[in-house]
């Protein structure tokens, strides 16, 4: 049992980290979107991951090497199951795509709750299940779809 889950909800999250090609087959496709505590935005390295695209006033982005690029576009993503992300920029330079965790919690009001091998997001009022995510070596990606789909 998952602490905040319903027996249901731990039971679909533990068959997902079990299932040994449901991860696999996720992060051997294209859209992978990974979890990122310290980015302050969300971002995708893909003009055609967005929706409603629209051209912002320049925006100086940090990369993790300690260099600066620029974001000129933004948009929505929707990743399903009631998780849309607005004003998600497009950083060309990123080669990722990046779900700030800042944003989920208290923009978007979710709960993320991460153990050694997987993450669970949680409506914060409600805490039904959103989406899960899956850790590939140390970094936490989000799964697409339902829990029962992958």
């Amino acid at each position: 049992m998952i602490p905040g889950l319903t027996p249901e909800q731990s039971q679909c999250l533990l068959s997902l980290i079990e299932a040994p090609s449901a991860g696999s087959d996720h992060l051997l496709g294209k859209t992978l979107w990974m979890f990122d505590s310290d980015a302050s935005c969300q971002m995708t390295e893909s003009v055609e991951k967005l929706q409603g695209t629209e051209r912002i006033l320049p925006i100086s982005i940090g990369l993790p090497d300690g260099t600066h690029t620029t974001a000129s576009h933004q948009g929505a993503v929707n990743l399903g199951n009631d998780l849309s992300l607005k004003d998600v920029l497009y950083v060309p330079s990123l080669q990722c795509n990046l779900i700030s965790i800042g944003k989920l919690c208290k923009d978007m009001r979710r709960l993320v709750t991460f153990s050694d091998d997987a993450c669970v997001l949680q409506d914060h009022t409600s805490r039904i299940q959103i989406g899960a995510g899956e850790q590939h070596g140390g970094v936490y990606y989000y799964m697409h779809g339902t829990l029962g789909e992958m």
